[in-house]
This record gives C-alpha cells, structure tokens and sequence, in this order.
C-alpha cells in the first residue's frame, strides 16, 4: 500500500537522486509484456425488485441462473449490496501549494452520476429539467455519493463526488457554470422541421420538376442523416469519458441521463453502421461495462399536456410516432446496461430519486465463459431466478473484444491523456499523486525560452514549478528476470483561461527502469519528477495530469493558481 507523507518533497526528491540512474527519459527501451494465458471473467450487477420497484434482499446464488448464447455459466462470484452508504475521509492537513487527487470517500456499495444533456433535449426542455434536478437535490438522502455533469458538445462537469448537498442547488442553477439551456445545430427543433417541410411543399405548389423535388427530399434526408450521426457520436465519446473517470471507483454506478431523444444503442442492429461508428458502440460498450456504469434514462419531456389535442391529426400521429421511438431506445439502453427507463412523467425528481434508489441495491455475479474465444462477437447473457418471479434489470450482453494492451495504447494517434485533462472535466484516481504548486525562484529573463509548447507567448509570465510525487499502484511494469521494472509514463500539465482556453501545455513521455531496490523504496515513497510551465498574468486554471502508457490506467487534477499562495522567499 501506498503511504502518503504531507511534510516536506525533500526526502523524496533525494531519493530521486539515487534514483536517476534508474529512470531514463528516453526511448531506449522497447521490450513489451508476453501474456502467456488469460481467463475473461464477465461481471453482472443485477438488480432484483418487486411490486412497485421494492428491491427484494436476501437471495443467495443457487437462487440465479446463467445463461451466454443459451449455455448455461457457473457462476464463480456472488455477492450482496444493500445500499450501505459512504463514509468521509477526513485527510491531513496538506503543506501550503501541495495537492492532492486522493479520494476523500470510499465505501458506498454505488454511486450516482446525474447526466444533464443539453445536446439531446430542446431548448424549451432544458430549464424544466435543471428545476427538477434542484427539487431533487433537496430531497437526496443522507450519504448519496453523487456528481453533476452536463453534455453540450463537450462533457462537462459542474461537480464532483459529493455527500453534501448544501452548494449544489447553486452550482446548478449558476449563470455560468451551471445549466445554461442552448441550441445546437445538431439537435432539429419543430421550427427548423415545419420549414423544411414548408419550403418542399412550395416546390410542389409551384410545379417544381419532380427530380428537383426528389433531390431536396434526399438532401434533407442526408442532413438529418448527418446531424443524428455526430450527435451519436459525441454522446458515445462523452460515455467514454464518464467511463473512464467512474472506472476507479470500486462499486455500481448508476448514471442517470436526462435527455429528450437518445440516439445510441449497444445492442447489435441490422441497420448498416460504419465501422468506424460500429467501433465507437463496441469501445464504449466494453468500457461501460468494465466500469460497472448502468443508465438510467429519463425523458425531459414528461406528460403529454391537454393542448396535445389541440394540434392537427397529421402532427398528433408524427408526435406518437417520435415519443414511440424515443421509448423503444431508452428502453433498450437501460436493458443493455442494467438500468431502468424512465418517460411519461412531470416528476423527473421522483425518477432521479428512484433511479439512485433501486442502483443502490443489487447482487454482483462473476462467471468465466465457456466460450473464451475472443471474436468480437456479441454474446447474449440472460439471468433468471430459479424458483421466484421478480423482476430483473442487468447488463444484457457483451462484446468478445480481444483486451487492449499497453502497446496499442502507446502507438495511438491520438494522445489518450489529452482529453482527461480538458478543461471542466473531473479528476481522476486510478492513479494517486501529491503535487506541490509555487513560482520557481529565480524567475527566468524576459527573453528567455519559454516553459511548454507555446513558445510564442509574450510577457509578462510567471513560471510555475511542478514537483510531483506519484503512487507506484497503479502501474502495470514488465519485470525482466534480474528484477528490474519497466514502464512508460506520461505526465502533463495544461493551463487554461477563465473562458478555457488552452494558454500552454507542457508534455513528458518517461521510460522507466527500476532495479529492486529502488522500486521498494519508491513504492513507499513514491516517485518524484519536476516539471515546469510559463502562464500569463490573470485567472489561470492548471490542469495536471500522470498516464500510464501499459495499464491506460490515469490520475488527474484540477490547480486553480489563485490559491497558490507565492511562499517562497525573494532571492537575495
């Protein structure tokens, strides 16, 4: 286990001494991991309820069975949760200008994601569904662990894991932090669709030439083509994301995505897909489930109103028509993923408080299939209860992807850390770090070369060191037979405007090579680098980031500069 030590960087940057033989920041080294044999083991949360949604405790494993493509499974793993609820780490006092990204609460048997989605709902929707998310955050029991995010076209996050609910109302409703309802052009409107259909209707009545009609019709056919596929899209990127940041939480979490229309599915279709959008359904699939995120899906469009009767009866049957769709993918959005759907009804509270109830209980179940081929296929699971009639909600399937390794990831195109540390997104802590913020003493000359990857950045500018500690735990090495640990590491540091913007980047891609020695003493110490970035005056947000190149596994956080105080002495 990794101790954390909130005194002085002194001793471990001593040891980074001794060490520096050890760690080599170039790429001499390119001996990658041999996986001799591997066993897939599926894990299933399944929630078991009755009546009127009352969780039933009590059953034990010969109670369920398991079937994949129609084989029964031998469950290898089984476990009751009842919803015991988190429990506060109180840390230490930390040394002025030193951070951490260290969890402060653990323990909950799940957590809740409340997902505000701008870019799914109209406009008109967006203000209802941010007073029904404050009514209920007024009325969230004690302990919930829950975190505010919403999806324009970026994910963002307006607050973190929490257990007090005092400021959240606020941050919801601040003018600009908080939900602020927009138009996209990728989400149609009535509006934008009566004058399409407006404008091909003229055609018509002036006696347009019917291939002229033909080729509007296939025109905004293609648009409206276009348009749902990027809205897919960035909403399975933004799932990706919310995967990724919910993966170092050991326990459920139910994501509970307020929306108007839902344009993704995990399940297999028939419609023809590119492979490169089929690849994002897989990827996101995968990581869901491996993150344990169920969703739970609740319609901003609540009941439909008695002026529903007032509209023509051409419109009352394209109306049906749409709500019809909408449902049938909610539905199997939360049959894919283990949740519930939720539609037809004004009280979105009421279902955000039902969602995060029902999450709370549920029964983990770990098989090792029979067919172990990893194909890509999708394999169907169902889960029964043997001798009782209740009603089961879990992950319906998977894909038989073959595992990612730290090779593919390393060789990527796109840097995998960037977008973790974006702007507004949350920390992460698979892997755990102490930083230590403060201007470098001496300043560096007006004219000299600048910190980061703006080299263009014209003064003034305050250079800010970075000294970083970071915990070995979450770090897949290759140990060779004379000991020694290999890995790659990735640290960054972004900074931002108060708007952000991106004012500079500092990268730093590291070998590792630990011989025994050092890598015991580094695990209870942790290792120790130094990084160094230029910022202009003015409000600036510092975004810091360590990667793992084999494990994919990431630790991140958020440094607002206004409160790093200048403790160190001028030079004399």
């Amino acid at each position: 286990m990794y101790r954390y030590h909130y005194g002085s960087f002194a001793l471990a940057f001593l040891l980074a001494l001794s060490a520096n033989a050890q760690v080599s920041q170039t790429a001499g080294v390119s001996d990658q991991p041999t996986i001799k044999s591997e066993v897939r083991v599926v894990l299933e949360d399944v929630v078991v309820t009755q009546g009127k949604g009352e969780p039933v405790p009590g059953l034990h494993k010969q109670d369920f069975r398991v079937t994949e493509d129609g084989q029964p499974q031998m469950i290898s793993f089984f476990e009751e949760h009842k919803g015991v609820t988190a429990t506060p780490i109180v840390l230490p006092p930390m040394p002025a200008n030193v951070f951490s990204n260290y969890p402060t609460v653990k323990g909950a048997d799940s957590v809740n994601v409340l997902l505000i989605d701008l870019l799914n709902t109209y406009p008109w929707f967006q203000k209802d569904v941010c007073n029904q998310a404050i009514k209920y955050l007024k009325t969230v029991p004690p302990g919930t662990r829950l975190a505010i995010f919403t999806l324009s076209t970026q994910l963002r996050m307006v607050r973190g894991f929490t257990t007090d609910f005092s400021g959240l109302a606020a941050a919801l409703d601040d003018k600009k932090s908080g939900v602020i309802p927009e138009s996209s052009w990728l989400n149609p409107t009535p509006s934008r669709h009566a004058a399409e259909e407006a404008g091909l209707a003229a055609m018509i009545m002036m006696q347009a030439a019917p291939a002229a009609v033909g080729a509007a019709k296939q025109y905004l056919g293609e648009e409206t083509a276009f348009r749902t596929g990027n809205r897919s899209d960035l909403t399975l990127l933004a799932f990706q994301q919310l995967a990724r940041y919910l993966s170092g939480i050991p326990a459920r979490k139910n994501v509970i995505w307020l929306a108007d229309t839902f344009p993704i599915s995990f399940f297999p279709e028939d419609k023809v897909h590119t492979p490169r959008h089929q690849e994002h359904v897989q990827q996101t699939s995968d990581m869901l489930a491996a993150a344990q995120v169920a969703i739970y899906p609740v319609s901003a469009r609540g009941l439909i109103g008695d002026g529903f009767m007032d509209i023509t009866v051409d419109s009352q049957e394209e109306m049906l028509h749409e709500f019809a769709i909408t449902q049938i993918a909610m539905e199997t959005i939360a049959e894919d993923t283990g949740g519930r759907a939720f539609y037809n009804s004004n009280g979105l509270d009421a279902a955000m408080a039902k969602a995060a109830d029902e999450g709370s209980h549920y029964y983990t179940i770990a098989y090792a299939p029979a067919n172990n081929r990893t194909d890509g296929k999708y394999r169907r699971i169902k889960v029964k209860l043997i001798n009782a009639d209740y009603k089961l909600s879990y992950r319906r399937g998977y894909y038989a992807d073959k595992p990612e390794t730290g090779q593919s990831a390393e060789s990527a195109a796109d840097d995998p850390l960037i977008p973790l540390v974006g702007f507004g997104m949350p920390n992460f802590d698979q892997i755990t770090y102490k930083i230590r913020v403060a201007p470098v003493r001496p300043q560096p000359a007006p004219d000299a070369r600048r910190a980061g990857l703006n080299t263009e950045m014209k003064g003034p500018f305050t250079r800010y060191g970075a000294d970083v500690v970071v915990s070995l735990d979450g770090f897949a090495f290759e140990t060779t037979p004379d000991g020694v640990r290999r890995g790659s590491i990735e640290a960054m540091l972004v900074a931002y405007d108060r708007d952000g913007k991106i004012i500079n980047i500092l990268k730093r891609k590291s070998r590792l090579a630990l011989a025994p020695a050092v890598y015991a003493e580094l695990q209870t110490k942790g290792l120790p680098f130094h990084l160094e970035i230029d910022v202009p005056p003015g409000d600036v947000y510092l975004r810091t980031g360590v990667y793992d190149l084999r494990s994919g596994h990431t630790g991140t956080l958020g440094i607002p500069l206004s409160v790093v105080a200048d403790s160190t002495p001028p030079a004399k």
